[in-house]
């Protein structure tokens, strides 16, 4: 058989035939050749390899459990008194003349602290409130603050234990339930108390409750198993169980809140014998219902780092004639961040013209100027990665949507489009060469960031299994030198050791721009996971 040459190997035997080498009076020394290895009669270049290690210092991921809230609500003792209006209970001349009608200290305290806390409970009502967290705790403060004092009646140590729950202070309201039912053994609630005890309890720790004492009714019962099946990781069992209870909710806005529990479930579980999105219609509801559930859905796809699924959902939404130009904004938003984590960047600038065009199409003012920050930030993005990276695809959808945004009203003042275009348009006319990717830290960190609902969704997912240890998760990630992927390397964890399959997954599929195939890249990051919240 002949041998066969590549022509690197010839150039390299002719220097050697000629007598290249030491030479002249110094003898000086010609590079090294490249490393040539035969194989079989087949002589193969090598082009050596070299190694790129990036270091970079610890990234901290805040994982949240989602609790079941569902029942709390309704469970509550239901006060004989009216709920006062917000802004009346909350003043101070309203609670100073609650305080004045009570006799006594003890009757005083816990007259204006009812009178607050349920001031507190109208108010989130109502709707979302920004200082919810602030009211509940000062609410806490002075009920029990008035339960410390003797003869305080049977509805303020409810409200405390209420307000407790509702606080995330799930021991404390545990601990409380039980003093109410210590100390109104006669009390016509005592089964609805010691559910709320139990759904306490069942927050601190899902083992240490067997749902006998919630089998007071249908609903409560089908609750709990709904979610003592996503504390075990059943989570096709969860979702049977709380399409059961969504069925037995007698009203809003309990049947709300046992709809966002499935929703999030659905999300966790994923795809099942049918598409998640025809599921998520199938939960029945008007078609305007059945849009903001998939909405729902694919934002906490999104939120656990499943980009994929949530714009598989998100596109049947945005097909949906239902859909209203809100929910339409929300999804391209999901959607734009699904295609900058893909880099499929030629689609990027699209969705961020169609998210802007959502935006320009209804009068919320919130709204058109999130849109607006939110192509800003697509636009600068692209901008700088193009000066990082000189991608013809980068420095086109930053172009698009400095466009786009040019034509968009209102636009905020703070944002110097124009400014940013011209500067683009000179710096794509230089013909600097691009930055390699093994020298751009600051691309690899935002890359990462991009990804970390991936790895937040792993934390996340032990933490609803009952698992509130924090952990460090050290890896080395070698990209792919077509950007496709990583190879990932656990070197080091804290955690346990059934989300270290979890992790690496999902950072198998994290993109990073091509670079040349004789670097190799080994990039050395950390996690450091903690559990927030109560």
């Amino acid at each position: 058989m002949a041998m066969k040459l590549t022509v690197g190997a010839l150039l390299l035997t002719g220097a050697i035939g000629l007598g290249c080498g030491p030479s002249g009076k110094h003898g000086t020394t010609t590079p090294k050749p490249r490393e040539v290895e035969m194989e079989g009669e087949e002589f193969v270049v090598k082009t050596p390899r070299r190694e790129v290690v990036l270091d970079f210092e610890d990234d901290v991921i805040d994982g949240d459990v989602f609790r079941p809230e569902g029942l709390a609500p309704a469970f509550v003792l239901t006060p004989a008194k009216p709920l006062p209006k917000t802004k009346e209970a909350l003043s101070i001349e309203a609670r100073r003349a609650a305080f004045a009608k009570a006799k006594g200290k003890a009757q005083r305290m816990a007259n204006e602290a009812e009178f607050f806390a349920l001031a507190v409970l109208a108010k989130l009502a109502s709707g979302p409130a920004p200082e919810a967290a602030e009211l509940r705790a000062e609410a806490v403060t002075m009920l029990d603050a008035a339960v410390a004092e003797k003869g305080a009646g049977e509805t303020t140590w409810v409200m405390l234990a209420t307000m407790q729950y509702g606080a995330g202070q799930f021991e404390a309201a545990a601990k409380t339930f039980s003093n109410v039912l210590d100390q109104f053994p006669k009390s016509k609630l005592r089964a609805r108390y010691a559910e709320q005890r139990a759904w306490a309890q069942f927050a601190v720790n899902p083992g240490a409750v067997d749902g006998k004492e919630l089998a007071q009714d249908g609903l409560a019962a089908t609750y709990f198993a709904a979610w003592a099946g996503r504390r075990a990781g059943k989570l096709g069992d969860a979702v049977v169980s709380f399409k059961a209870a969504l069925k037995l909710a007698p009203a809003e806005p309990l049947a709300t809140a046992i709809r966002h529990d499935l929703l999030n479930t659905l999300a966790w579980r994923g795809p099942g014998e049918s598409a998640l999105s025809d599921e998520v219609r199938g939960l029945g509801g008007d078609a305007a219902a059945q849009a903001q559930n998939l909405l729902e859905v694919g934002q906490y796809l999104a939120d656990k780092g499943d980009l994929g699924g949530a714009a598989q959902v998100l596109t049947v939404l945005l097909a949906d004639p239902a859909a209203t130009p809100a929910q339409a904004v929300k999804a391209y938003e999901v959607l734009a961040q699904e295609a900058m984590a893909e880099r499929r960047l030629g689609d990027l600038a699209g969705l961020i013209e169609k998210l802007l065009a959502a935006a320009a199409s209804y009068p919320v003012v919130d709204d058109q100027t999130r849109a607006a920050q939110i192509g800003w930030l697509v636009g600068t993005t692209m901008h700088a990665e193009w000066g990082k990276t000189r991608e013809t695809a980068a420095a086109e959808a930053a172009a698009r949507v400095y466009t786009a945004l040019l034509a968009y009203q209102p636009l905020p003042a703070e944002f110097d489009v124009a400014g940013a275009a011209r500067d683009l348009k000179e710096q794509r006319a230089s013909t600097e060469p691009p930055p390699a990717l093994e020298s751009n830290k600051d691309l690899v960190r935002r890359i990462v960031r991009l990804n970390m609902n991936g790895a937040r969704h792993c934390y996340e997912r032990q933490l609803d299994m009952g698992t509130t240890a924090a952990g460090r998760w050290q890896f080395t990630l070698v990209p792919e030198p077509t950007g496709t992927g990583s190879q990932v390397t656990t070197r080091a964890t804290t955690l346990p050791a059934e989300m270290t399959p979890c992790l690496e997954q999902a950072a198998a599929h994290w993109k990073f721009p091509p670079h040349a195939k004789p670097i190799v890249i080994t990039i050395n990051y950390a996690f450091a996971f903690r559990p927030v919240g109560p």
